[in-house]
């Protein structure tokens, strides 16, 4: 497995590094010279822009074969932690230990897309449930292959219809439930904040709302946005 953190325009502000201090950042090419001064970089095309082309482009740099597998960090993941008995920050000898488990989980279930839970709140997990197998994933996120695609036509709101597409072609994706990440979302400058505006957003929700139907919601959760993936993976059983 390949770690990356995806990064652009933050070179000075690199989060993700500050924990994790391994990973690869893959960065555009006009800035390379910049992210080498602080980091161990690579370049993919300065028209890579928005996160779809760029996960794209990472996969195609790193995935050459089917059992290849690369997990792509934002830059701006402050840590991870674990919500189970005590909620404690991961060091990077135990995220590697988890990052292995995530792959060695997603392959074993028949799965190409996995990651962590998005939900950074102790109060909502579900002891019971430990993972989840339609839930969707972002931030955090491993690809095993080279079949994963995310849509180009979206920039913002991409990670959840690549999951829906997981879902409708392979019909599963891995989420570790018990895990997640803590990190400055919408918060920063450089990544996607150039093109980020709100009228960017609403059209991409509508756009995914006319692809995907029924199967995708918005709201609202305090002053996050909110996506639901109306997807069922459990049985319904009538005990009588």
């Amino acid at each position: 497995m390949k770690v990356v953190v995806i990064s652009r325009g933050r070179h000075t502000r690199l989060k993700t590094l500050e924990w994790y201090k391994s990973a690869v950042v893959v960065c555009p090419e006009s800035e390379l010279n910049d992210y080498k001064k602080v980091c161990n970089a690579v370049a993919i095309p300065d028209d890579c822009v928005g996160i779809s082309k760029t996960r794209n482009a990472v996969v195609r740099m790193f995935n050459k074969k089917e059992d290849d597998c690369v997990l792509m960090l934002d830059d701006d993941l402050l840590s991870i932690r674990t919500f189970m008995n005590v909620v404690f920050k991961l060091n990077e000898a135990e995220c590697n230990v988890l990052f292995e488990n995530l792959q060695d989980c997603a392959e074993n279930a028949g799965a190409r897309l996995f990651g962590l839970n998005n939900r950074f709140d102790p109060r909502v997990v579900r002891r019971n449930a430990p993972f989840a197998v339609h839930q969707w994933l972002g931030n955090v996120i491993g690809v095993i292959g080279t079949e994963v695609k995310w849509d180009e036509n979206l920039k913002f709101k991409c990670d959840c219809d690549c999951v829906l597409r997981e879902l409708l072609h392979r019909r599963i994706i891995w989420q570790d439930a018990r895990y997640s990440f803590e990190c400055d979302r919408d918060k920063a400058y450089g990544g996607n904040s150039k093109w980020r505006s709100q009228s960017e957003i609403e059209k991409e929700k509508a756009y995914l709302k006319q692809k995907w139907g029924c199967w995708i919601e918005f709201g609202k959760y305090k002053s996050q946005e909110k996506v639901n993936l109306c997807v069922v993976r459990n049985q319904k059983i009538d005990l009588q």
